[in-house]
């Protein structure tokens, strides 16, 4: 059985983050990830690279960029 780092479905990655991890989806918040993990020279970016791969720094920064996209709709 596979064990995944985080949620494949950003549905799932939101309650994650909103629920158990009791972390408010601010667009200040969000948009802070987003530029850390977008700048691919800073040490948060290459941190996070390093411990979970290019794939799922790709995959939370999308999951963010939805979340930004939500908060501006709403």
């Amino acid at each position: 059985m596979s064990m995944e780092i985080f949620p494949r479905h950003f549905l799932a990655w939101k309650e994650c983050i909103t629920k158990k991890c009791n972390i408010n989806l601010t667009i200040e918040f969000i948009q802070k990830r987003i530029d850390a993990l977008s700048d691919k020279d800073s040490s948060e970016h290459q941190r996070f690279v390093e411990m979970y791969g290019e794939h799922w720094t790709h995959t939370i920064l999308n999951y963010l960029k939805q979340a930004l996209d939500e908060k501006n709709v709403n």
